[in-house]
């Protein structure tokens, strides 16, 4: 018997054509019966038109859909980042053409394999990274809030090969402070860890509510990033970050979406940008979505619901500072030696300053090879006069103090904790000595570290944070235009301030 529908030969007495699925009934008709000059359709032939029905179907779904999701968009503006009608008609077709995907798939990992790379350069990677968590240990653990309030589980580190050059790249969020997060990229290059980039703004503990995102796309070795911070109103903002001839990430084109009450707050005004300039709905959208439909896997993420139904659909590779060690080949300060029983190699004691370069202020610290420090700290104002102290005023501190737990990280770092310090002087009391009034504070530089490590010479300066490194120019100079470190220097790590020797 022939198909009513399709055309193509079926058994006799067939409920349902195996090729297009239609119910026959009495709706099919003997083959002897059809018209004999016309010519069957293949195989193929049945198939596409099987798929193209199916997708006609589900296009009338996304469309449904579509209509739905948009008869609700003046409620609810402020909870949805974009509208994803590709992505729920995706899912739909997904289904229905598994195997395609799949094989898709299998065709995306491989062409985005990473070069083959030699097993000891991969080793000394994985090392040069422990090191680097390590030395950034305190901030990544400070970054407490990546789930939310009141959730003290976070998974802030990743490695993964993103640039494609057969060595995994290491990317950590750490706090620059108590209320602001960023994240950083790092490779592994002609045997030393290479800062790709560092955005230092992605994330901010505000009582308004901030969430972000950053993905690695299917089809090119570039990142995909969004964040945003609400208050009455919320900004938007999704880029992404491409990879330059000089393999360092660049950020691209910012879309920016701005959700605002108007004056008197009777309704939301939605404006959209791109690099500044205002564009159409219709432009970001296609900008977002085709970036999102695109994404490989999730490196770092916070909280928020559709943010977590895009992870669960599209995976993370994002884990804790403790999982990350133990997939780099473990524990640092377990693996290494303390030097002569704990010991700095500084002799009789090093002098280290701590200095902008202007202003008449600067912290001089001596250490010892025990960890043992003395010092002081002193900031003039020659203008700041008064009665009983015509001389100018000077804000001032003499302390001595310990460094403990001093551990040999590699062959140019140390790590060790502050054990505390003393003041000759209470902080907050001031007298008048010689004309001139002193008032006695904390150790500027040294207040509120708890983690410092010792830099010796020849520490490469890739992989340095920014904000120590600009210290230097104080007291030494510029050492950023420098592969290694010229000389002695000490970081202190919760506040990145940075204490230099001037000898070289």
């Amino acid at each position: 018997m022939i198909c009513w529908k399709c055309g193509n030969q079926i058994d006799e007495g067939s409920l349902f054509c195996p090729y297009c699925g239609s119910q026959q009934a009495q709706q099919s008709v003997p083959a002897s019966n059809q018209n004999k000059n016309k010519e069957p359709r293949s195989h193929v032939g049945v198939m596409v038109g099987g798929i193209c029905a199916a997708l006609a179907a589900l296009m009338l779904v996304g469309v449904v859909i579509l209509m739905v999701v948009r008869g609700n968009s003046s409620e609810d503006h402020k909870k949805r980042r974009t509208e994803k009608t590709t992505e729920q008609v995706s899912e739909v077709v997904t289904e229905a053409t598994s195997e395609e995907v799949a094989s898709t798939e299998a065709e995306t990992e491989a062409s985005t394999e990473g070069a083959k790379v030699d097993d000891e350069i991969l080793e000394s990677a994985k090392a040069a990274y422990l090191n680097l968590l390590t030395e950034h240990s305190s901030k990544i653990q400070a970054y407490n809030w990546q789930r939310g309030y009141g959730v003290s589980y976070t998974e802030p580190v990743a490695v993964d090969d993103i640039n494609g050059d057969g060595v995994p790249e290491l990317i950590f969020l750490e706090a620059e402070n108590e209320y602001l997060a960023g994240y950083y990229i790092y490779g592994f290059k002609d045997g030393a860890v290479t800062m790709l980039s560092d955005i230092q703004d992605i994330d901010a503990e505000v009582a308004g509510g901030s969430v972000y995102y950053i993905a690695a796309l299917k089809d090119s070795n570039d990142l995909f990033v969004y964040h945003s911070v609400s208050d009455e109103g919320s900004e938007e903002i999704f880029y992404e970050m491409n990879l330059t001839e000089d393999g360092l990430y660049r950020k691209g084109a910012e879309y920016r979406r701005d959700i605002y009450p108007n004056e008197d707050y009777t309704s939301v005004n939605v404006t959209y940008y791109k690099s500044g300039d205002e564009i159409s709905e219709a432009d970001f959208n296609d900008f977002v979505n085709s970036k999102e439909d695109n994404i490989r896997t999730f490196i770092s993420y916070s909280e928020g619901e559709d943010i977590a139904a895009l992870v669960g659909r599209k995976g993370s590779i994002c884990m804790p500072i403790d999982r990350a060690r133990e997939e780099l080949g473990g524990e640092p300060e377990e693996s290494t030696q303390s030097s002569s029983e704990g010991a700095l190699p500084l002799g009789d004691g090093m002098e280290f300053c701590f200095a902008s370069g202007a202003g008449g202020w600067g912290t001089y610290m001596t250490v010892k090879s025990d960890g043992s420090f003395v010092g002081n700290y002193h900031d003039s104002e020659m203008g700041n006069i008064g009665e009983g102290y015509p001389n100018g005023s000077v804000a001032y501190c003499d302390f001595s103090g310990q460094f403990k737990n001093i551990t040999k990280i590699d062959d140019y770092t140390y790590k060790m904790e502050l054990d505390g310090y003393d003041m000759t002087y209470e902080p907050g009391t001031e007298e008048i000595k010689d004309e001139i009034l002193y008032e006695y504070s904390t150790a500027y530089g040294l207040e509120g570290g708890k983690t410092f490590y010792l830099y010796l010479p020849d520490k490469p300066v890739a992989g340095l944070p920014e904000e120590f490194i600009g210290w230097a120019s104080g007291v030494v100079g510029d050492v950023s235009k420098f592969e290694t470190l010229g000389c002695y220097a000490i970081h202190n790590v919760e506040e990145d301030n940075g204490f230099f020797v001037y000898s070289y």
